[in-house]
């Protein structure tokens, strides 16, 4: 089981916009659980701010899971993580930093510097 499209690199967004994280895995078989958390607070579909998809190609073996965080929060900034599990002893995870900013102009100063 590994990553062939791993979690990414930390981003710094305003808040109020949509935030897409996208990881791709190879695995036979395939991994048993996932779980996408938030600070290490599991992050559950809600279908208003949160979505929450699998996908399984059965040619390939790869796997894509997807969050989307829609209007983000300030309070919402730290550590997102996955974590994908298959049996007992076998896991897999990756992890990026968010910072949401409370304003266009913090986030426009912090890409200039």
């Amino acid at each position: 089981m590994s990553f062939i499209k791993p979690i990414g690199d930390d981003l710094k967004l305003n808040k109020g916009q949509e935030l897409t994280l996208e990881v791709q895995v190879i695995a036979k078989p395939v991994p048993v659980s996932f779980a996408w958390t938030l600070n290490e607070t599991e992050l559950v579909h809600d279908a208003a701010t949160i979505f929450i998809e699998e996908s399984f190609d059965a040619t390939t073996y790869i796997t894509t899971y997807t969050l989307r965080l829609v209007d983000l929060k300030e309070e919402q900034t730290g550590t997102i993580s996955v974590e994908l599990t298959r049996g007992e002893d076998e896991t897999l995870s990756g992890s990026m930093e968010l910072t949401v900013l409370g304003n266009i102009f913090g986030h426009l100063w912090c890409n200039q510097y």
